[in-house]
């Protein structure tokens, strides 16, 4: 998702294989904490921006044409639930996350008229055991368990989900599960 030519290949290579892109999930990012602002080393920036922002902008590039040619598809970002208030040592992670956000709310107001829908989902840590093994002793229970997330993006890849266009949704915690 960092090479655009790349990125570019894949997409022709998945409509190749299995036809028309209809959903686009941007899941690709990733995190790194840091020094203040001030004391920030570029690389770091650069890495945080290109992973979590440039990936939604060569993604689309890629994918968008198709689905405005067929006048139809769904495109589901994820940000994160950092993004929405910054936080002393991650400038660079909340920075590209709320750039997803506004990718998010820019793209949904330029393909809606195309029948094109694009949201987000912002989750908190994701409950993974990579995460799990980083912080063996942090309080889960506020992480987001990944299927839960899988539901809303489903749900967000559906006609129904239209009238969301733009949408950033805060996912937080684990879901309540009637018996």
């Amino acid at each position: 998702m960092l090479d655009e030519s790349s990125t570019a290949a894949a997409a022709q290579r998945a409509h190749t294989t299995f036809g028309a892109i209809d959903v686009l999930c941007n899941v690709a990012g990733g995190f790194a904490s840091g020094p203040a602002v001030h004391e920030m080393p570029a690389a770091l920036w650069q890495r945080m921006i290109d992973l979590n922002a440039t990936s939604v902008v060569h993604t689309a590039k890629a994918v968008v044409p198709g689905m405005i040619a067929r006048r139809s598809g769904h495109i589901v970002n994820v940000a994160a639930a950092a993004s929405i208030r910054g936080q002393a040592g991650m400038a660079a992670y909340v920075a590209a996350k709320n750039a997803v956000v506004r990718l998010t709310e820019t793209m949904a107001a330029e393909l809606r008229p195309h029948g094109i829908f694009v949201g987000c989902v912002m989750p908190t840590i994701i409950d993974t055991p990579q995460n799990r093994g980083a912080m063996p002793s942090a309080d889960t229970s506020q992480w987001t368990p990944p299927a839960a997330i899988a539901d809303i993006m489903l749900f967000l890849a559906s006609k129904d989900a239209m009238i969301m266009s733009g949408c950033a949704i805060a996912l937080a915690g684990r879901p309540c599960r009637n018996a």
